[in-house]
């Protein structure tokens, strides 16, 4: 009898502690499945902050560059070169039927195709 109480002690005392390792082992593996999770989010975000930044950067060299402060110039303080003029368009002016008739026919003849560029400068008197 003392036998067959040593024998179920002995089995009981061997599946608690594999159930309890079990579970120990399950939950460290659980942890630390987590712990790479957030590795992976944090690698994620310090890419995206680095690509932001990269971006900022190249913003910040175009607004401090020479090209940036002459195209500010000229379109907020309306300042111009030496040798360069202003043309205004007005909005309804590629609407006006005369000048596209006079623009696009009339002035050209028609033995010869004309290149954009010939167009404008022929347009402009230039």
């Amino acid at each position: 009898m003392i036998e067959k109480i040593k024998k179920n002690f002995v089995i009981t005392f061997w599946l608690f502690f594999s159930f309890s390792v079990l579970f120990f082992l399950t939950e460290s593996l659980y942890k630390q499945k987590k712990v790479d999770d957030y590795l992976i989010e944090f690698k994620n975000q310090n890419k995206k902050i680095f690509e932001k930044n990269i971006s900022q950067k190249n913003d910040l060299e175009f607004f401090e560059s020479k090209f940036y402060k002459e195209i500010y110039a000229k379109e907020n303080l309306n300042l111009l070169n030496n040798g360069e003029k202003v043309i205004i368009i007005e909005k309804n002016f590629l609407e006006n039927d005369f000048f596209l008739k006079k623009f696009l026919t009339e002035s050209f003849p028609d033995d010869k195709e004309f290149t954009s560029y010939e167009k404008w400068m022929n347009f402009f008197n230039l």
